[in-house]
């Protein structure tokens, strides 16, 4: 499931089987409260992030589980769709950014085939987390993620090009890159 940080709410219904079951009460937990808020089925996005809206029955203590991703609001981008660039980002949309479901009009299904490059300066200086980086980005320009306080990060195959110190002054301890990544114009 998908929602968007700062978004409209999504109940969530669970079915207790057998339906003649004596005791229906559950409780709704949600793995981060920081990300999503669940009380009586009701999911309410708070803030990007991938979590776990688990029911829990009271008889027998059984589970089931909903992986919900938030996004970040697309007001917080700014998105050039003649390069399919994202130029700039507003910090106030938070430590933790997810690049999707829609920036200025463009639906998550297409996003990936439209933004190939992360701008220079795009998200500099803007104290993040955590990214989560589309599947068909090609390129992540100089100084992209400069300054922040990523540790981890995934480059997915689709990136063919990191540009010089895109991921500078960070706090990272871990990296994936893909196997056809060029790194140029390294600083000295």
């Amino acid at each position: 499931m998908i929602l968007e940080a700062e978004g409209e709410n999504v109940t969530i219904t669970e079915i207790i089987t057998p339906s003649q079951a004596t005791n229906k009460k559950v409780t709704w937990i949600s793995d981060d409260v920081n990300i999503t808020n669940a009380s009586a089925g009701v999911v309410t996005p708070l803030a990007s992030g991938i979590t776990v809206i688990t029911v829990l029955t009271d008889d027998g203590n059984y589970t089931a589980g909903c992986a919900v991703t938030v996004s970040t609001p697309e007001r917080y981008f700014t998105f050039d769709g003649k390069t399919g660039t994202i130029p700039d980002f507003d910090s106030a949309g938070g430590k933790h950014i997810l690049i999707f479901p829609m920036v200025d009009g463009v639906n998550v299904e297409n996003i990936s085939d439209n933004i190939t490059t992360i701008g220079e300066f795009a998200f500099m200086y803007n104290q993040l987390a955590s990214v989560t980086i589309g599947n068909s980005l090609i390129a992540i320009s100089d100084n992209a993620f400069y300054d922040n306080q990523l540790t981890s990060i995934i480059i997915p195959d689709s990136v063919t090009a990191i540009v010089g110190s895109a991921f500078a002054f960070n706090q990272i301890t871990s990296i994936s890159i893909g196997n056809d990544v060029n790194i140029s114009n390294l600083p000295q």
